[in-house]
C-alpha cells in the first residue's frame, strides 16, 4: 500500500508495506537501496525500486548485436566480383538463355575454393575489394560502451586485457 493522495504527506509514493514470499512486511523492516531513482509518478511502474541497468543497457546492447553481426556479413562478403561480357543482345530484348546460364555458374563458383574460366576474347574479370581494416576497433568499442553503462572496466567486466601502453600477459 501507498499513498498516491497527498503530495504533502511524508509517505507519498512511499510504500507502508511489502508483500515478501506471500507475507505483508512493514516498510521500517525493509532497506531501500535506489541507485537510479525515477520520478514519483513512474515510481508503482517500477515496482518504487527505480531503473534497472538491463533497461539502461538495452540500447548499447542492440548496438553491439548489430554491429557484431555488420562486421560478420562484411566478412562474407568484402569483395564484389563481376564478367564484362557482351551486353549487346540482352539489352536489346532478346531472350538467350546462355546469359542467365553464364550468370548462375559464375555465381555457383565464385568462391576461393572454384573455377573461374572466361572466353579470353569476349570476357574480362573485374574485381572490387572492400578495405577490412578498423572492423575489429569498431567492434570492441561498440563492445566498450555496453561497459561504460554499468561502470565496471572491461577487464571485470568481460575478463578483456587492456590493449596498449605497453601492456602484456607476461608476468
Amino acid at each position: 500500500m501507498y499513498n498516491s493522495d497527498n503530495p504533502l504527506s511524508d509517505d507519498f509514493y512511499r510504500p507502508s508495506e511489502w508483500y515478501v514470499m506471500g507475507k505483508t512486511v512493514h516498510a521500517s523492516r525493509m532497506i531501500d537501496l535506489i541507485s537510479r531513482p525515477v520520478p514519483d509518478m513512474l515510481k508503482p511502474a517500477y515496482n518504487f525500486g527505480g531503473l534497472s541497468l538491463v533497461q539502461i543497457a538495452e540500447p548499447y546492447v542492440n548496438n553491439w548485436l548489430r554491429t557484431r553481426d555488420s562486421v560478420g556479413d562484411m566478412l562474407h562478403s568484402f569483395s564484389l566480383s563481376g564478367i564484362m561480357t557482351d551486353m549487346s543482345q540482352a539489352l536489346t530484348g532478346k531472350r538467350d538463355s546462355n546469359y542467365a546460364k553464364r550468370a548462375e555458374l559464375f555465381n555457383r563458383t565464385r568462391d576461393s575454393r572454384g573455377l573461374l574460366m572466361l572466353d579470353k576474347q569476349k570476357e574480362e574479370f573485374f574485381q572490387f575489394n572492400t578495405p577490412l581494416s578498423g572492423l575489429d576497433t569498431l567492434q570492441a568499442q561498440a563492445q566498450e560502451h555496453m561497459f561504460f553503462v554499468s561502470a565496471i572496466p572491461s577487464v571485470k567486466f568481460a575478463g578483456l586485457s587492456p590493449t596498449g601502453l605497453n601492456a602484456s600477459s607476461e608476468g
